[in-house]
């Protein structure tokens, strides 16, 4: 485990993989954060091109702890790699190794958390700007409007994202209590949300930008602003009737292993999810929960994926 430092300090976790391109410009705006104490963790996940030499031109200058086994464990394992070799004091936030921080992201992130229990799990998510490969504006954000992320929506997959992210060590202490590092978890970052609120936690969302999302030939996930209604009507449909290949069923399975730290209402909630498919009313129930937060087009996509026991 890295050595500790003073409390209150911000940890930031980032795992690479053949990211030469954008990785300088990424790391320079996360060590140009505004009025908090960065110390930069990196994993390399196997890369083959130039990206383990710049990470350790910045290791030598000491800008960042620079990790490197040899093993290519993927995104979830890699970041759950990186949350047990984080020191157990301070803030600790997720990074992709593409974005772009905008200076007071991680002040804002602590300021928004300090107004919660300490003892409890937190989690802060925030908005972003979409922007093209040379940081340009897209004039869109991720999320187009204030998001109600409740326990419900968690538990069902609702989708926290993960490069925002920053929780605290209450949260990193519980998840750590049990090894989940050899079973099939797909997302480290719904997971952490998802231990959370099942562990009396709270979910926190900014709607204020606070990074550039940037968008290339390797990762373009739908902001495509020229796609036509009639396209994204077909894909929505194609979406309903296709079975997840990860159920949020098995999700629950793996979760109910925190069974012991969860709180009353939140291992409710779990069981519930972990049963759906057993009765058409656990269905219904769980369906209408999700509406508890207001109506939007992914609530009701999967409302109806967990009726047709596809979700």
């Amino acid at each position: 485990m890295i050595s500790e430092q003073k409390e209150n300090n911000v940890y930031v976790l980032m795992s690479t993989y053949n990211g030469q391109r954008y990785i300088e410009e990424q790391i320079n705006s996360i060590l140009n954060q505004e009025n908090c104490k960065i110390n930069l963790i990196v994993r390399d996940d196997g890369s083959t091109d130039k990206t383990k030499s710049i990470l350790k031109k910045y290791a030598e200058k000491g800008l960042l702890k620079f990790v490197e086994d040899g093993m290519n464990l993927r995104p979830a394992r890699s970041f759950f790699r990186l949350v047990e070799l984080a020191p157990s004091n301070g803030f600790y936030a997720f990074a992709d190794q593409d974005d772009y921080w905008n200076p007071d992201k991680m002040s804002r992130a602590i300021r928004l958390l300090n107004k919660n229990d300490a003892d409890i799990p937190l989690v802060y998510y925030s908005n972003a700007e979409v922007v093209d490969q040379n940081l340009n504006s897209l004039n869109r954000r991720v999320y187009k409007k204030e998001q109600t992320p409740t326990p419900e929506k968690i538990l069902c997959g609702y989708g926290v994202q993960g490069c925002t992210m920053v929780f605290n060590n209450c949260l990193r202490e519980i998840f750590l209590k049990e090894d989940i590092s050899n079973l099939d978890v797909e997302m480290h970052d719904f997971f952490l949300c998802d231990v959370c609120v099942a562990c009396g936690g709270k979910v926190v969302f900014d709607n204020v930008p606070t990074m550039k999302y940037r968008q290339h030939e390797n990762n373009v996930l739908g902001f495509d602003a020229k796609t036509s209604k009639m396209k994204k009507l077909k894909k929505r449909i194609c979406e309903l009737f296709k079975e997840a290949e990860k159920s949020i069923a098995d999700d629950a399975d793996i979760l109910m292993r925190y069974e012991s730290y969860m709180s009353q209402t939140g291992k409710k909630l779990v069981v519930n999810v972990q049963q759906y498919k057993k009765s058409f009313a656990m269905r219904i129930r769980l369906a209408a929960s999700l509406m508890k937060g207001g109506f939007e087009k992914k609530e009701v996509l999967k409302a109806f994926k967990i009726l047709m026991k596809k979700a």
